[in-house]
C-alpha cells in the first residue's frame, strides 16, 4: 500500500490543478468545496454503516435496550460488568486495575482480564444515566459502524473513489470476523484503530501530515487500541511491523528511505504510548495476580481456522445452513471464533486483482499480506474438516511474549482489512469492466451477509432481587457471597453490575481462575460441574469459612443439586425476588476461618 504513489490524492480528486492569478478566488474556493464534499461523503458512509449495524445486529435490542443485550450466552454480562466496574472504582477512589468484587477475598488483576477501559470510560455518562447494560449495547452496536467507517477512510485514501470505498468498508466492518465476535466480544469488534494505523502510515509517507502530527496521532491510536484489547494491540503490532519490513523489501529506494524514517517515528509513538499506559503496564508485568497459563491450554489448534472455512460459511452468516452446516460442524472452536469465511465471489475478486496488480509493488504487498494473515489464522497446524495435517508457522508464535496468548484464528481481522482495500482498488480500476465489478461486489456483500438479528440478542435474566434493589435489605455493603450457578455457568457478574457492585463474590468469569485460592478447592469442581463428589459437605464448609462467605444466593430458576449441596448448612432458606438465600452460620465461618484448599 505504501508504494501506490500514483493513486489520486484528495486534491487530485477535486480536479485542483492550479491556474492563472486572475482565477485564484475561484481556485481557493474549490478546496473548501472538496473538503465539504468529502465530509458529506464520510458522514453518509458512517450513517450507512450505523444503520446497517442497527438493522443487522440491533433490532431485538432496540425495543428494550435495558433488558436485552447484544450477544449470546454469558459473555455479554462479563462486559456489562466492565462498564459498571471502571466508573465505580474511579468514582470511589479505588484502584481500577485490581478488584476484590470478584474472586473475593483474593481478588483479581484486571490487567490480565478481557477489560476495555477506553470504551467503558468514554461510555461513563451513558452508564450513569441509563445503566451498564444500555452502555454496553451502545458500544456493541457502534463497533461495526466505527470499524467499517475507518476502513472506508483508508479505502478512500488509496482508491480515491466513494462507492468502492463504501463497499470496502462494509467488507471489513461487517465481515464474519466482526459478526462472530458480535456474539459478545466488544473488545474484538472495536478494531477501528487497525485501519487508522495503516492510514496514518500512508499519510506520513506521502507527506500529507508532519512527523510530529504523525507521532501524536499514532500514539493516540495505539493508546486507544491498547485500552480496548491488549490482544489486538499485540497482533496489530506484530502484523504492522511485519508489513513495514515487507514493504521495505518490495519498494524502491526512495520509498525505503521514507519507510526507515516512518519506522523511527512509529517507535517514538510507541514510546509515548507506553508512557501513557504505564500504570496498565505496571499491573500487567509486575503486580500480583498474573495468570500462570493461557486461558485455554488447547487454544493454538482448537481456536484456529479450518482451511474449508474460507469457502464454507457457518451459522453466523445468512447462508450458513443446510449442507454447509454439516461441513461446518467439523470445525473446531465455536461459531464466534470460526471467522475465516471469505466466500467465492471475494476470492475471485482477489484473484482478478492479483492478475492486474501482482507486478506492482503495492499490489504484491497487499497480496502477500493477505496470504500471511490467512496462514496465521490457520494456527499451528493445518486443519481440513477438523483433521490436523501439516505444521504451520504459528507453532513458533506460542513462545513469544503477549502473542503467545493470542488466539490465531482472530488474526483474520487483518485479512479482511486487506480484502477491503483490494476490493476498493479493484472496483475503482478504470480498466476493469463495470458489469463484473458490480456483479461480483454485490455477490460478495450478499455472501457475507450476517445471519438473522435474533442470533445476536440475549435477554437480561437478572432476578428482581438484584435489579430492583431488594438486595440492599438482605446484604451488608461489601459482604462476600456465593452465587449459583457458579462463575461462567451463570450471569452473576451481570447481576452484580446491575446491583451497583455493592457486594462481593467468591467467584467470577474473567479468564483464568485464580489457581491457588480457588481452582485448588475441591468443591469448586463440584460447583462448576453440578456433580457432588463424596465429602462435599465438609469441603463446602471449608470453602465458605476459608473465604468468609456470609450468604449463598441461588437463582431459583437454575437446575442443579443446590438444595442438596446447601442442606448440610442446617439453615432455612429464604425465597425473595427470584432467588433463594442461605445464610452461612456464624459457627461455620468461625470454625473454618483458617481453612485452606489443602487443609
Amino acid at each position: 500500500m505504501c508504494g501506490h504513489s500514483k493513486l489520486p490524492r484528495p486534491h487530485e480528486e477535486a480536479g485542483l490543478t492550479g491556474g492563472p492569478a486572475m482565477d485564484r478566488p475561484i481556485e481557493e474556493s474549490l478546496p473548501a468545496i472538496a473538503r465539504r464534499s468529502r465530509r458529506v461523503q464520510a458522514a453518509g458512509a458512517f450513517l450507512a454503516y450505523l444503520a446497517s449495524s442497527l438493522l443487522l445486529f440491533g433490532l431485538p435490542t432496540l425495543g428494550d435496550p435495558a433488558r436485552t443485550m447484544v450477544g449470546f450466552g454469558t459473555d455479554p454480562g462479563v462486559f456489562v460488568w466492565q462498564f459498571a466496574w471502571w466508573p465505580h472504582a474511579i468514582s470511589n477512589g479505588m484502584n481500577p486495575f485490581v478488584t476484590d468484587a470478584v474472586w473475593a477475598p483474593v481478588g483479581y488483576n484486571l490487567a490480565h482480564a478481557t477489560s476495555l477501559p477506553a470504551a467503558t470510560l468514554l461510555a461513563w455518562p451513558i452508564t450513569a444515566l441509563f445503566g451498564p447494560v444500555v452502555a454496553y449495547n451502545l458500544v456493541a452496536l457502534l463497533a461495526p459502524a466505527m470499524s467499517g467507517f475507518c476502513a472506508f477512510l483508508l479505502c478512500r485514501y488509496v482508491s480515491g473513489a466513494f462507492w468502492p470505498s463504501l463497499a470496502g468498508g462494509a467488507v471489513f466492518g461487517f465481515s464474519p470476523y466482526i459478526a462472530g465476535h458480535m456474539l459478545g466480544h466488544p473488545n474484538l469488534t472495536l478494531v477501528f484503530a487497525i485501519p487508522l494505523v495503516v492510514l496514518l502510515v500512508l499519510r506520513v509517507v506521502d507527506g500529507s501530515i508532519s512527523a510530529a502530527g504523525f507521532v501524536l496521532r499514532f500514539a493516540l491510536v495505539l493508546v486507544v487500541q491498547f485500552l480496548i484489547s491488549l490482544e489486538v494491540f499485540a497482533t496489530t503490532t506484530l502484523f504492522g511491523w511485519g508489513t513495514l519490513v515487507l514493504a521495505y523489501l518490495l519498494l524502491g529506494a526512495e520509498r525505503r528511505r521514507k519507510l526507515v524514517a516512518v519506522g523511527r517515528l512509529a517507535a517514538g509513538a510507541y514510546g509515548v504510548a507506553a508512557a501513557v499506559v504505564s500504570p496498565y503496564l505496571y499491573h500487567f508485568f509486575f503486580a500480583a495476580g498474573a495468570p500462570e497459563s493461557p486461558i485455554y491450554d488447547f487454544y493454538p489448534s482448537f481456536y484456529s481456522n479450518d482451511l474449508l472455512n474460507f469457502v464454507v460459511p457457518t451459522a453466523i452468516t445468512r447462508f450458513g445452513r443446510g449442507e454447509f452446516a454439516e461441513v461446518a460442524a467439523g470445525f473446531t472452536g465455536n461459531i464466534s471464533e470460526q471467522v475465516a469465511y471469505v466466500g467465492l465471489p471475494l476470492i475471485l475478486i482477489a484473484v482478478l486483482f492479483a492478475r492486474i496488480w501482482w507486478r506492482r509493488p503495492a499490489g504484491k504487498l497487499l497480496l502477500v499480506s493477505l496470504v500471511a494473515a490467512a496462514v496465521a489464522s490457520l494456527g499451528p497446524a493445518l486443519k481440513i474438516g477438523g483433521t490436523e495435517t501439516v505444521p504451520l508457522p504459528w507453532a513458533l508464535m506460542r513462545h513469544l511474549p503477549l502473542i503467545g496468548f493470542a488466539l490465531p484464528g482472530r488474526t483474520m481481522v487483518f485479512g479482511f482489512l486487506v480484502l477491503a482495500v483490494i476490493l476498493a482498488l479493484w472496483l475503482s480500476d478504470s480498466h476493469v469492466p463495470a458489469r463484473p465489478k458490480w456483479i461480483l461486489s454485490s455477490l460478495t456483500l450478499v455472501a457475507l451477509l450476517p445471519a438473522s438479528s435474533t442470533l445476536w440478542a440475549t435477554k437480561v435474566d437478572t432476578p428482581p432481587f438484584f435489579s430492583s434493589g431488594i438486595h440492599r435489605r438482605y446484604l451488608i455493603e461489601g459482604e462476600n457471597t456465593l452465587v449459583l450457578p457458579y462463575g461462567s455457568n451463570g450471569n452473576s457478574m451481570l447481576w452484580q453490575a446491575e446491583a451497583g457492585i455493592s457486594f462481593r463474590m467468591a467467584e467470577g468469569y474473567l479468564g483464568v481462575v485464580p489457581p491457588e485460592r480457588f481452582s485448588a478447592w475441591p468443591i469448586v469442581g463440584d460447583l462448576y460441574s453440578g456433580q457432588l463428589t463424596p465429602g462435599y459437605e465438609e469441603e463446602l464448609r471449608k470453602f465458605l469459612g476459608g473465604n468468609d462467605v456470609r450468604t449463598v444466593i441461588v437463582d431459583e430458576r437454575a437446575a442443579g443439586p443446590w438444595e442438596q449441596l446447601l442442606a448440610p448448612l442446617g439453615v432455612a432458606p429464604q425465597r425473595v425476588g427470584g432467588v433463594v438465600l442461605y445464610r452461612v452460620p456464624q459457627a461455620v465461618r468461625t470454625a473454618y476461618a483458617a481453612a485452606t484448599p489443602t487443609s
